[in-house]
């Protein structure tokens, strides 16, 4: 990685009071989990490898902070499919297509 392309990815980032670096630069066009992209991959997956290391096959980065364009590597921690579907449901954040109530 090139010096100029991590100033470029830390001049896309702004800490918020919580302490997340938050993604300003270019999002995946998606309005339920918005998720920001560089260097072809998800910005979230872009710190994790460059601040911590590599991602095993089948583990996903998953966010403590719940906030999808926060980078902050102490934010950030690996898990299964699984381990994010539980985080969603335990965090509130899962949503029913027919309104009712998951349980």
């Amino acid at each position: 990685m090139k010096q100029l392309d991590l100033l470029d990815f830390f001049h896309r980032l702004r800490r918020t009071k919580k302490g997340c670096w938050q993604w300003t630069g270019p999002r995946a066009k998606r309005k339920t989990c918005p998720y920001g992209w560089y260097s072809q991959m998800r910005v979230h997956r872009f710190a994790y490898e460059y601040f911590v290391g590599n991602i095993p096959d089948g583990l996903h980065v998953l966010h403590e902070c719940d906030n999808s364009l926060c980078a902050n590597p102490d934010h950030l921690r690996l898990g299964t499919h699984e381990d994010n579907m539980a985080d969603m449901h335990a965090r509130g954040r899962h949503w029913s297509p027919r309104g009712e109530a998951v349980t």
